[in-house]
């Protein structure tokens, strides 16, 4: 392999006739807020005051390294482009502040300089062109006629870059009038141009790289692969990706690889559930070939495609087809379940998003699969997720305990229900599965004792959420799984939390589900009072209340320890029951 090495400052390279292009295997724009502020107070840093004049040094930001022969007009950037397209942004916001104080021609040539060049032929173009993140790159942040509302940022990415252009910009204003020349130095103009222009030359002059060009683009799949493959660098997603644009390599008519791609981003994106590309890969592949780690996962690619189980192009079909179902997990809508089983569906769904548990998602994808290639029915799905609900409510939300030792197992499963192909195989190894998680769940005493600690109050709400589930699910199952879940629901302390410190006062035995309305009649009422208002309730479990208790008078400690124990067996022997 050929290389070719110097060590250039940024401006001279940047001032060349050249175009510096972020390509498609690269990962999208990733640095924060904070890493631009950290930068920018790098680059303030390395100028000092002296004798009232401002003086750069030379500071070292490691290598940019590109493809391309020498004398190129376009090179691609295989390491370094994150901190390339912050420099430009930086320079942009320069440029925005020269225009502020009316200096169009210290503005126009930066631009020119370093921003926008035009070619042989008089046609402008952008010296930094980034192939994921155009045309928002382009029009809402380097182009110098752009304005805050020309491109509305559609992602992550495009949302980092936008706030790294609004925090550069706001580095450029009179603050930096006291940054480098002191608090106590008032402001003027000429003094906010001076440092202005110390900024820039610190940019432009006095940042080096360690600039390395290889002559082929073959070779830059290889060095990015090299350069992050060993722990230092990228996710395994992203070598994933970079493998992938290397294989499917055709861009034309069109780039299909790369739409595909980003299609999948998008839609992991679009699902309100806050998960992540590197989630659901890994997910994605332990329901399907072996169990590992995010950070083994590149490695574990790298040997099924060398094994020939799988190739580039069967990976970026498969998960391009399994997103939707993923998405469909994690961020169920209820206007996809319109129907009585699919709405069972949907709130068993829903009910392990409320768990915040992650560990089931893997067989979740298979078992979703399977159904789709009618290995089970509508009827086996839908009970086959509430049980999981159920092992889940028990094992999670109220026991705590922690899943991410059964992991592997939900995986195991998962595999082999991917590989079967009859009924009666994908029939047995989930009735297997229910059998192993059984012998996981915990014992009745133990989840009393968790469930009878749960509480709310105005000042702990910790497990608001989980009781008002508790309540809901009560009802949908005395309703005969009614087709709503109730939408007022609110915790009405029977005897009120401010009738003493005792904790089981606030403890779910003291609790029923109210309207909001009734809940602001009963207030502080005598419980006798309390239990006429109560009458006028729709729930089922508050009803049942008035008539368990109509012949108390004064409700009590003892009385709410000997409802949390009936609410206790009730939920492990029949709500939830998974023995």
């Amino acid at each position: 392999m050929e290389l070719n090495a110097h060590t250039p400052n940024l401006g001279t390279l940047l001032s060349q006739k050249s175009v510096y292009r972020v390509p498609r295997f690269q990962r999208d724009y990733s640095w924060k807020v904070e890493e631009v502020a950290e930068l920018w107070s790098d680059l303030e840093n390395c100028i000092v005051l002296e004798e009232g004049e401002l003086k750069c040094s030379e500071y070292f930001i490691g290598t940019l390294v590109l493809v391309g022969k020498e004398g190129s007009s376009t090179y691609d950037i295989v390491d370094g482009q994150q901190r390339l397209t912050t420099i430009t942004i930086m320079l942009r916001a320069i440029q925005e502040a020269f225009v502020s104080l009316g200096e169009f021609g210290m503005a126009n040539a930066l631009y020119s300089n370093y921003i926008e060049g035009v070619d042989d032929e008089g046609k402008p173009f952008f010296k930094v062109r980034n192939v994921n993140h155009s045309p928002f790159f382009e029009v809402a942040i380097q182009h110098k006629v752009r304005g805050d509302d020309s491109m509305s940022p559609q992602n992550e990415a495009e949302r980092n870059l936008l706030s790294a252009y609004k925090e550069a910009l706001s580095k450029t204003n009179r603050s930096l009038v006291s940054a480098l020349m002191g608090s106590k130095q008032a402001y003027t103009k000429e003094l906010h141009l001076q440092c202005l222009k110390s900024i820039r030359d610190q940019l432009t002059k006095y940042l080096k790289v360690i600039f390395i060009r290889v002559p082929k683009e073959e070779e830059a799949y290889t060095i990015f692969e090299t350069l992050n493959a060993r722990g230092l660098g990228l996710a395994s997603v992203d070598l994933i990706k970079n493998t992938v644009f290397k294989d499917l390599s055709e861009t034309h008519p069109e780039d299909k690889a790369r739409r595909e791609w980003t299609a999948v981003q998008a839609k992991l994106q679009d699902a309100n559930a806050n998960v992540s590309l590197k989630e659901f890969m890994r997910h994605w592949w332990i329901s399907r070939y072996t169990y590992v780690s995010e950070d083994n996962l590149y490695k574990e690619f790298k040997k099924a495609k060398k094994s020939g189980l799988l190739t580039s192009q069967i990976l970026l079909s498969e998960i391009t087809s399994d997103v939707e179902t993923y998405v469909n997990i994690i961020d169920p809508q209820f206007e996809k379940h319109k129907q009585v089983e699919d709405k069972r569906i949907f709130r068993s769904l829903m009910a392990l998003r409320a768990f915040n548990v992650t560990q089931p998602r893997a067989f979740l994808l298979s078992l979703f699969n399977s159904y789709k290639r009618k290995l089970i029915t509508k009827k086996y799905l839908v009970e086959t997720l509430e049980f999981l609900e159920s092992f889940n409510f028990q094992f999670v939300a109220i026991c705590q305990k922690r899943s991410s030792g059964i992991e592997g197992a939900y995986s195991s499963s998962a595999r082999k229900l991917f590989s079967v192909k009859n009924k009666p195989a994908a029939k047995r190894i989930i009735l297997d599965f229910i059998e192993q998680l059984k012998q996981k769940s915990p014992s009745e005493s133990e989840f009393e004792i968790k469930f009878k600690g749960l509480k709310f109050s105005n000042d702990y709400t910790k497990d608001k959420k989980i009781i008002q589930y508790v309540f809901n699910k009560i009802e949908l199952y005395e309703n005969g799984r009614g087709e709503l879940a109730p939408e007022d629901l609110t915790l009405e302390h029977i005897m009120s939390q401010s009738s003493g410190s005792d904790a089981k006062y606030v403890s779910i035995g003291n609790l029923l589900p109210l309207s909001k309305e009734l809940n602001e009649q009963a207030g502080d009422k005598t419980f006798v009072d309390k239990v006429a208002i109560y009458r006028s309730s729709s729930y089922k479990i508050t009803q049942k209340f008035c008539e368990d208790y109509k012949d108390v008078s004064e409700w009590d400690k003892d009385n709410i320890i000997a409802r949390e124990e009936e609410l206790s067996a009730l939920c492990f022997n029949k709500y939830w029951k998974i023995a």
